[in-house]
């Protein structure tokens, strides 16, 4: 029964499928990021301060390119011209997403980092051998990398649901749609506060924001007469949260909605997994 959902060997297979079918982009890729960080590599190490600058430019490219490579990969899902290969494809759904995510999440990383630690070592040569001076080469044993590409994977997972949900422009609306949900939960924390703090120093509008600060007297007078035991366990309170949320909940929620838009998507075009 756990095999018709879900083999690997059949998942296996279709990752191989899903990259071979991108093999043009995975040709120019290499070649083109390769270039790009030597003339970036030889760039910083004119100004002769920055010896860490491939642990910075590799996270730079992790998260670029690995966010626009995710916002695309359910292109093939959402094209009229190729959707029905996509759906004709014998695997299930959970397969299908799966092998998007594993691409995007786990390869790109992967890939990216043995290129990079790679073409750092050339880059490094070249300019020790023009300049007479060397950045650091990217490690890939380096703690720091793998911190940083954990939190890719956990950053990703909201536009690999971006890419199921939205047909075109994913990216654009994925991050239009953050930043409203930003700007909710802005006002969210100020209505917490308010409650928090009372309601005594949120009516009266600028006048009273004037008089509660105590602006007109200097910042030696600034008074709060609210208690300030309150407002550290409400921000420490707040913290809590959003560290569980961020680290634990926040990228099984969207791969659970991700593979769920996949299921919608298969079921309404009347494909079983």
């Amino acid at each position: 029964m756990i095999k018709r959902y879900l083999s690997t060997k059949r998942l296996l297979l279709l990752v191989r499928k899903d990259l071979f079918i991108e093999k043009k982009f995975l040709a120019i890729t290499p070649v083109t990021i390769g270039l790009l960080i030597i003339i970036a590599s030889f760039m910083g190490a004119l100004n002769r301060n920055n010896p860490d600058f491939h642990l910075s430019f590799y996270t730079f490219l992790l998260y670029t390119i690995g966010i626009i490579i995710t916002s695309k990969i359910f292109t093939e899902m959402h094209s009229l011209k190729k959707n029905h290969f996509w759906y004709m494809t014998p695997a299930s759904d959970l397969e299908k997403f799966l092998s998007r995510f594993i691409i995007s999440a786990v390869i790109w990383p992967v890939f990216l980092l043995i290129l990079y630690s790679a073409v750092s070592i050339l880059s490094e040569v070249i300019n020790n051998f023009t300049l007479g001076y060397r950045n650091n080469p990217l490690s890939p044993f380096n703690i720091v990398i793998w911190k940083r590409i954990g939190h890719y994977i956990l950053i990703q997972s909201m536009f690999l649901y971006g890419a199921a949900l939205f047909k075109k422009h994913q990216l654009i609306k994925m991050g239009l749609s953050l930043m409203v949900f930003a700007g909710f939960l802005f006002i969210v924390a100020v209505i917490l506060m308010k409650q928090v703090m009372g309601t005594g120093h949120w009516t009266g509008g600028f006048h009273n924001f004037y008089q509660f600060y105590g602006w007109n007297n200097g910042y030696k007078s600034f008074n709060m007469n609210f208690s300030s035991i309150k407002i550290e366990k409400f921000f420490e309170i707040l913290r809590t949260f959003l560290k569980i949320f961020y680290f634990f909940i926040m990228a099984p929620l969207f791969w659970v909605l991700t593979y769920l838009k996949v299921r919608h998507n298969e079921a309404s075009n009347g494909i079983q997994g």
